[in-house]
């Protein structure tokens, strides 16, 4: 079988999914692959579930100690040695053909560097909550990726050669997310990138991963930091985030900081809008209502919370 894949599985705390999510690459059409399971430290059953398992295509490296999942990823990319690289996150679900359909898309476009796919959104209990669709040719994705990132995160599937050249994460993005979406953008400055129209991984919404740290404004602004990024390289200025250009990143740190320290509800309605998006709309309530609180001379927040009142009531119990 052609083209070896290397599946890098950071686990912290998942102890009620990570074996659907091993099972799910265990089973895969495309069976020429490595799983490389990192256990994070967890303080549940979840490294007792992984090494329940007995296959010969499992290898494990865990953490002594908590490092963070950034920390983790780039440890097991060194250590990988497929020909292709992808992720699994501990509570979500590849389709069986995800790899064989990523892989035969290298084999079919020369110079591809990097390609996704579609996703389905699920809730813990498998309920469906929304489908993901992305841009598709390389020129759809490189147009859009200055506006938000154009992938499925932990779908991607990207060459070893493209990890030598691009490198891992930048320790930039430790505990505040981001790192596919500048991962992704890096890569398509220099090689194809493609998204395959079907949704061959299935996400599941938990709390953990749909919510951000509202004491971390970081988290909020991660996404514009890398918009930033995008323009300058584009613009033939260095990669300030890679090189670590500490004045550069402060600079635009403040900058995109300022409205979350002149308006002290802003964190809050993100946080609503974040938490509507992904149906989960008691916490949306909640954090218009804090954002009310913070600020209640501000129409805004008040029509936010009435929003997402109306939309919980038509939507759970179905009223008009």
């Amino acid at each position: 079988m052609k083209g070896k894949v290397s599946v890098i599985m950071p686990v912290f705390n998942n102890e009620k999914f990570v074996a659907k999510a091993i099972e799910s690459i265990l089973n895969q059409t495309h069976q020429n692959f490595e799983l490389l399971i990192a256990d994070d430290g967890s303080n549940d059953e979840s490294k007792k579930i992984i090494d329940s398992f007995n296959d010969p295509r499992i290898r494990t490296f865990h953490n002594e100690k908590n490092m963070g999942a950034l920390f983790t990823w780039n440890k097991l990319f060194e250590i990988c040695d497929g020909e292709f690289i992808t992720f699994q996150d501990a509570d979500d679900v590849s389709d069986i053909s995800r790899l064989e359909k990523q892989v035969s898309k290298f084999y079919e476009i020369t110079d591809l560097g990097i390609c996704g796919t579609y996703a389905t959104y699920v809730n813990e209990n498998d309920m469906y909550l929304r489908t993901k669709t992305l841009p598709v040719t390389h020129k759809e994705i490189y147009r859009s990726l200055e506006k938000n990132h154009q992938f499925c995160g932990a779908s991607i599937m990207i060459t070893k050669k493209v990890l030598q050249d691009v490198g891992g994460y930048p320790e930039y993005f430790h505990r505040i997310g981001g790192e596919d979406y500048y991962w992704s953008a890096m890569i398509a400055e220099k090689y194809l990138s493609c998204n395959i129209p079907e949704p061959l991984y299935i996400v599941t919404a938990t709390d953990d991963s749909i919510s951000r740290n509202i004491k971390n404004v970081k988290q909020l602004i991660v996404f514009d930091m890398v918009r930033k990024l995008i323009a300058d390289v584009r613009n033939g200025k260095a990669n300030w985030i890679k090189e670590d250009i500490k004045p550069i990143i402060n600079q635009y740190e403040n900058e995109l900081m300022k409205p979350y320290l002149n308006d002290k509800s802003l964190v809050y309605r993100k946080q609503a809008f974040i938490e509507a998006k992904n149906k989960n709309y008691f916490k949306a309530i909640k954090f218009a209502f804090d954002a009310v609180l913070k600020t209640p001379l501000q129409l805004l927040n008040h029509k936010i919370l009435v929003y997402n009142l109306i939309t919980l009531l038509k939507n759970k119990y179905g009223l008009k």
